[in-house]
């Protein structure tokens, strides 16, 4: 199910799975392809603490790639979301 739903987020389609079915896990592998190109990629969770969580989580092996990791919260300033967009 990860697989099959990481590659249809790839190919800019969107992928429902179901509680406890691996959507953090699911993220990381388009994420980090479609980054390859010198983008910007963006991965949303609409809850702060998930956010959070899965930045740290998610964020390790993105990091050990290379790749930065940012996270935007509700009460940020314009400076401090500029800085994790960035």
């Amino acid at each position: 199910v990860q697989l099959m739903g990481g590659i249809v987020l790839h190919e800019g389609g969107i992928a429902e799975m179901a509680t406890g079915e691996g959507k953090t896990l699911v993220a990381i592998l388009p994420a980090f392809l479609n980054s390859l190109g010198g983008l910007g990629v963006l991965v949303v969770t609409t809850n702060d603490y998930l956010a959070c969580r899965d930045a740290e989580w998610v964020g390790q092996p993105l990091r050990f790639l290379g790749a930065s990791v940012g996270v935007i919260q509700v009460g940020m300033t314009c400076q401090q979301r500029a800085h994790a967009y960035s």
